[in-house]
């Protein structure tokens, strides 16, 4: 059994071989890799697996640190996603840039299989990042955001009263409004993510044409899809599926 391992500063998400529909979250908002690592460790109704494959980069510490501890408690090597044959030759062939990701590079893989024209590929997760990419002129652009949970942070911090009267009750929304404190701000964080996204489609896509591909994917993708006006795909497992494809592809 093989376990293909997204990791984000949210958390981990999982998927073992043979099993894509049965993906494992595992959220951290501490900013910690323990208690992530800890859950996913002592899962005892799975066989320890065989190879365990990940998206972070090598020589990170979050890398040294997975890789130390998947070693002890398993016996096994963490295997890179960066050092794969498959994602080495798509970077080189698409110029793509050292700071695009092993996720990003991955959701492109899937975004621009078999087109023509180009691609955008969104990840919503920690922080959100917007990609353009075609089989032209390759890595044409990118967009780098905070995430929901950083701009609802960002606003606690810098006005007055606002993080205490989110405390009170849990979000509450009506359609895209919130109607109280707390459902208003994250309200307001998830509307203009998807603004951004919208705007990112509509300045790419040809209305007249089909040729243009625009996927979204993440931790976070399955909230921001209901507020999306433009022609997105959601595709929330798109990372670790293609993961597991290259993977199954390279042997």
């Amino acid at each position: 059994m093989n376990l293909f391992l997204d990791i984000d500063r949210i958390g981990i998400r999982s998927v073992e071989s043979g099993a894509p529909d049965e993906v494992l979250d595992v959220a951290r908002y501490d900013g910690s890799l323990d208690p992530c690592l800890n859950a996913l460790l002592s899962r005892h109704d799975r066989p320890a697996p065989q190879r365990v494959i990940a998206t972070c980069p090598p020589g990170s510490s979050i890398a040294r640190h997975l890789g130390d501890a998947v070693l002890r408690h398993w016996g096994v090597g963490v295997e890179w996603a960066d050092q794969f044959d498959e994602m080495l030759a798509f970077r080189a062939a698409h110029r793509l840039p050292r700071h695009v990701s092993a996720a990003r590079c991955l959701g492109l893989m899937a975004a621009g299989r078999g087109q023509k024209g180009p691609s955008i590929f969104a990840h919503a997760g920690e922080a959100m990042t917007v990609d353009v990419i075609d089989s032209i002129s390759g890595h044409r652009a990118d967009v780098y955001l905070p995430g929901e949970r950083l701009l609802r942070e960002a606003l606690y911090a810098q006005t007055s009263g606002v993080a205490e009267a989110a405390l009170v009750d849990e979000p509450a929304v009506d359609g895209v409004f919130g109607v109280n404190t707390a459902g208003a701000v994250r309200q307001g964080a998830r509307l203009f993510l998807a603004a951004v996204l919208d705007r990112s489609a509509a300045d790419l896509v040809d209305p007249s044409g089909t040729d243009t591909r625009v996927a979204l994917a993440g931790p976070l993708a399955s909230e921001l899809a209901p507020l999306l006006a433009g022609p997105f795909e959601l595709y929330p497992d798109l990372v670790l599926k293609t993961l597991a494809r290259m993977v199954g592809k390279d042997g």
